[in-house]
């Protein structure tokens, strides 16, 4: 092997073990970041601005874009290091929903892949939307504004909203129309929050707001 060639090679290897370091040394930075929440906590707390920007596009790829239960903890730590430190700040209780950074924080938690609280929202009122589809087809007349309920019937307009409730067909397909309404509406909400389980990364920041507060 010539002199060339073996620094060559020399320098190739040295290459990959500063590359290695490199790699390592990113990879402890990381993780001293994600499980001392402290340290983005003090960088965060002292942005004058811009902070839902940070907090997404550079806190969430820190912690791998939340995509393990593990990384969505450890940013719910942060975040509930943050909001402790900005709570004891705060001198009235009605400043917390317009605190800025607590808006900044709802953001982030809108806007970061945390666990679903639904993994598919339409399917659970799939079977009630069947249900809903079949009776809406037998029912004969559906109507919430009695002016133009009552000259749909008679063909001629009517002089108030007063006046077209005191005829009885216009009565009873408003209170009928209104009933069906209600009866879905309910029916809807109960089959979604049958299927509603809070996230526990929600469940874990609520509480904390609950004893912070």
């Amino acid at each position: 092997v010539s002199a060339e060639d073996f620094a060559a090679k020399s320098e190739v290897s040295n290459k990959k073990q500063r590359e290695k370091s490199s790699v390592e040394s990113l990879e402890q930075l990381l993780y001293y970041l994600q499980t001392k929440p402290n340290y983005l906590a003090n960088l965060i707390e002292n942005l004058r601005e811009n902070r839902t920007e940070v907090m997404t596009e550079v806190v969430s790829p820190i912690f791998g874009f939340l995509s393990d239960n593990r990384e969505q903890f450890l940013l719910v730590r942060l975040l509930c290091e943050l909001m402790g430190r900005n709570i004891a700040q705060l001198r009235l209780i009605e400043d917390f929903q317009s605190n800025y950074f607590m808006q900044a924080t709802a953001e982030t938690v809108k806007l970061s892949s945390f666990d679903n609280i639904l993994s598919d929202p339409c399917q659970s009122i799939i079977e009630e939307l069947t249900n809903f589809i079949d009776e809406e087809s037998r029912v004969k007349t559906f109507h919430l504004d009695p002016m133009e309920l009552y000259k749909s019937l008679y063909g001629r307009p009517v002089e108030s909203a007063e006046k077209a409730l005191q005829d009885t067909a216009v009565s009873d397909i408003l209170s009928s129309s209104i009933s069906f309404l209600a009866k879905w509406s309910e029916r809807f909400m109960n089959a979604i929050f049958e299927s509603f389980k809070l996230p526990k990364s929600c469940v874990y920041m609520t509480s904390y707001l609950e004893t912070a507060l």
